[in-house]
């Protein structure tokens, strides 16, 4: 058993010195399994014992909120993928805009960030890149600013977390109110049984199985095959449900969940009508972040594999800030690739998925986004003997399929940067219609 992903019952990870006291008392693998059912629930004298998952959702809800200004009540919710940093950079201070103007009629507080370690029952994430923190501020456009809340980083399950523990901050977006992008109505402070219809936008990281696919492009998710789910055991649904439907939209959901529609269809024609504008701009610009052409670059729309890892690790390389030279520890064997590819997926990833379901459950419309950080080598493997006779031109060609960490960098650094244009003008592209069809 590897010990490094064994965790707590509390859900965090279990380090050695905590390992070898259970060990010594005989409970490892009693928590192993433990853990695998229950999420990760903190004490609190306000504790319904008929469900005290739900009593935490309110009393970390309660907190945030707590720590907030007034003014300032999220109705954008946004989960930022590895090394998606670029990103931060939208959520601002709404009191003015780039040129100086207001843009509401009263100013807000400066934007707040809130470490997860701070937050009751949020699982914090052990991955380097994963800034681990909540982003509360606003989206500034031309004519308004949008009440934002950006989770910058996640946690995984191949960190060891039970799902229902990694997609907890999903639920606590849920119940803060985060609500429609594309509606034209300003909402009043929702209560945790009565909020409206939410919007969420998901980015990650991703490796390309598409072979129309190229290291540094964006793919629009309209569908996913999420192995863990299939196989039984990796579904944050299973179980108990953290917050039944009577808890009210935002919060609960139904027992069964259909997922047809996981995708929300009037997003994605949002996120293409504003690709035209990005793409206009990036095929005649160099961007100075990256110091490279975007003219490359291609919008793609597609299936995303969700598989548990960390088999499939190539989420730490998108910026050589957070580049150490092992964040590349084992990618997929290339009978995986083909397998994935077979089922009908054009990228695999390790996260997004658990959240996306979540998301519905609560009744989110989502929206996800994926970085294409390397290609998928899906050729069969050279044989052996085929070697010998061909004077080992397969071994040669075998480490040419390689993938270039260099290659990978440059090109996450740049799509980092290309997502953050495309978010800002997605949300620009949504208010549209909403006007046209509201």
């Amino acid at each position: 058993m590897d010990h490094k992903h064994q965790v707590k019952p509390n859900g965090q990870p279990l380090d050695h010195q905590s390992l070898a006291a259970y060990k010594s008392q005989g409970l490892a693998l009693t928590l192993s399994v433990y853990v695998l059912l229950e999420p990760t629930r903190l004490p609190s004298s306000t504790m319904n014992n008929a469900n005290p998952a739900l009593d935490q959702i309110i009393s970390t809800t309660t907190f945030l909120k707590g720590r907030l200004p007034s003014s300032l009540k999220p109705i954008l919710g946004i989960i930022g993928g590895s090394g998606l940093s670029a990103l931060e950079a939208l959520i601002t201070s709404a009191s003015s805009s780039a040129t100086g103007t207001p843009v509401i009629s009263q100013a807000p507080e400066a934007r707040i960030e809130i470490d997860f370690k701070e937050i009751p029952g949020f699982p914090v994430s052990t991955v380097t890149g994963h800034a681990g923190k909540l982003i509360f501020g606003w989206i500034v456009l031309k004519n308004k600013s949008i009440p934002t809340v950006l989770m910058s980083g996640r946690a995984h399950f191949y960190e060891g977390y039970e799902l229902k523990v990694a997609t907890f901050p999903t639920r606590v977006l849920g119940a803060m109110g985060v609500k429609s992008l594309i509606s034209k109505k300003k909402f009043s402070p929702p209560s945790l049984s009565s909020t409206p219809p939410i919007d969420l936008d998901i980015t990650n990281a991703a490796g390309g199985l598409n072979p129309s696919y190229n290291v540094g492009d964006i793919m629009v998710m309209n569908d996913h095959v999420s192995i863990p789910s299939l196989s039984g055991v990796g579904n944050p649904l299973r179980g108990p449900l953290d917050a039944p439907e009577s808890a009210g939209p935002g919060v609960g959901g139904p027992r069964f969940l259909a997922l047809s529609d996981a995708y929300d269809l009037n997003l994605r024609v949002a996120t293409w009508k504003a690709w035209q504008v990005v793409s206009s701009m990036i095929h005649e610009e160099t961007h100075p972040e990256c110091g490279t052409s975007s003219s490359k670059a291609n919008l793609h729309e597609g299936i995303y594999a969700f598989v548990g890892g960390p088999r499939f690790v190539l989420s730490s390389i998108i910026e050589d800030d957070i580049y150490n030279g092992n964040g590349v520890s084992d990618y997929e064997t290339r009978a995986e690739g083909r397998l994935l590819r077979l089922l009908g997926a054009d990228v695999v990833g390790m996260s997004t998925v658990p959240e996306v379901i979540v998301a519905r459950h609560v009744g989110m419309a989502v929206l996800g986004l994926s970085v294409v950080t390397n290609k998928v080598i899906v050729d069969k493997t050279p044989i052996g003997s085929d070697i010998l006779n061909e004077h080992k031109s397969g071994v040669l060609k075998m480490a040419m399929e390689k993938t270039n960490h260099e290659e990978v960098i440059e090109a996450g650094k740049h799509a980092a940067v290309l997502m953050k244009s495309l978010v800002e003008n997605l949300i620009e592209q949504a208010e549209i219609e909403n006007k046209q069809y509201c």
